[in-house]
């Protein structure tokens, strides 16, 4: 039973909607929140297959691969100078 809802139509603007913030308080945390994109986005793909076939897609989850990479590479520079890494 669906209730009327339908499962993609209904969940793309909540994650577009959770992926707006998401890239606003990355500027602050920025792992966690490309964790976040990056999982709601791989969630929608699981529900929806097609979608990793559309270029919004695309789009809309590079920013959080980029966060995440971004916060490898600070770790990885502040352990080197014997910092302790500023993200959580």
């Amino acid at each position: 039973m669906s209730y009327g809802l339908h499962l993609t139509r209904d969940m793309l603007p909540i994650n577009w909607m959770i992926t707006l913030v998401s890239y606003i308080l990355a500027w602050k945390w920025e792992r966690v929140n490309g964790i976040v994109v990056v999982a709601l986005y791989i969630i929608h793909g699981m529900l929806e297959p097609r979608a990793f076939l559309g270029p919004l897609w695309i789009v809309m989850v590079t920013p959080g691969i980029l966060f995440l990479l971004c916060s490898m590479y600070q770790g990885k520079k502040a352990k080197q100078a014997g910092l302790p890494p500023t993200n959580a």
